[in-house]
């Protein structure tokens, strides 16, 4: 390959680890759960933060601009759903990490015996979860609950807030499931 064919090659290279890495955003809901495509009004039901130094009211501003940016609109005394949302810490997922040591030894003219051992090493690392359900209003039924998981806790510091938006927005594009 010439260096020009190259470079294509390693920037999509990076673009894809890239686009894999980072929190993982999912979805559960009933499948024979139809969500009324007329609904537009909520209203705050609970949650909590366990995330130190991450008040609950900075999740729910949070979660409530990208609400509204997708057309929502909070209406305590007639809402259609309730929305709350949670965040939490959690040790961190894969990744972990071991130390190994191997010895091989000659044996005749072609052949050799090794002998190997390794020990796993303690991974403290924690990561950030959030989870938003949505409780139908009328039937006081949870319909939907979306999670963020592996955000890194730095995303959680106010520096980093786009971050935490973009984290939250991703989450919420999932509702309602299509």
């Amino acid at each position: 390959m010439t260096r020009l064919t190259k470079l294509p090659f390693i920037l999509f290279i990076l673009a894809a680890i890239t686009a894999c890495a980072g929190p993982k955003v999912s979805q559960d809901y009933n499948e024979d759960t139809e969500f009324d495509p007329g609904w537009g009004r909520y209203e705050w039901r609970g949650g909590t933060s366990q995330i130190d130094g991450v008040p609950h009211s900075r999740l729910q501003r949070i979660t409530e601009q990208a609400m509204v940016q997708r057309g929502y609109r909070l209406d305590p005394d007639n809402p259609q759903f309730y929305v709350s949302v949670s965040g939490t810490t959690r040790a961190a997922i894969g990744g972990g990490k071991s130390v190994g040591i191997s010895i091989g030894l000659p044996v005749g003219n072609r052949g050799s015996i090794g002998l190997g051992g390794s020990k796993s090493l303690e991974d403290r690392k924690q990561e950030g979860v959030i989870i938003v359900d949505i409780t139908n209003a009328e039937s006081n039924e949870l319909v939907w609950r979306g999670s963020a998981e592996g955000i890194p806790l730095r995303d959680f510091d106010l520096s980093r807030e786009p971050q935490l938006r973009n984290v939250i927005d991703r989450l919420l594009a999932q509702f309602p499931p299509e």
